[in-house]
């Protein structure tokens, strides 16, 4: 029923690589190599919220209530994880 409500854009890469996680029983598959190693490297706590913000489409309160979290401690592991992920990127990258 939720498929029906959704859109889903892809991008032909150049390769099929993709990294896919399972979080709480969502497939969640990222087409970016470089992104997928890095979220990979990142501890599961800070992955898992970035994972449900910017890929499953969550909101903070959801992921709170997914996670048993509070709100504000959902943002301070998105901060941290999106400073982490930054860091990482432009260490590889030079970005």
């Amino acid at each position: 029923e939720t498929a029906k409500l959704s859109a889903e854009d892809t991008y032909d890469l150049g390769d099929d690589v993709c990294v896919r996680f399972d979080l709480l029983g969502i497939p969640i598959e990222v087409h970016d190599p470089a992104l997928g190693q890095a979220l990979s490297s990142l501890s599961p706590k800070r992955r898992d919220v970035v994972l449900l913000f910017y890929f499953a489409d969550r909101n903070e309160p959801q992921i709170g209530r997914l996670l048993h979290l509070s709100t504000s401690a959902v943002s301070l592991r998105r901060k941290k994880a999106l400073s982490a992920l930054r860091e990482l990127l432009e260490r590889e990258y030079g970005a």
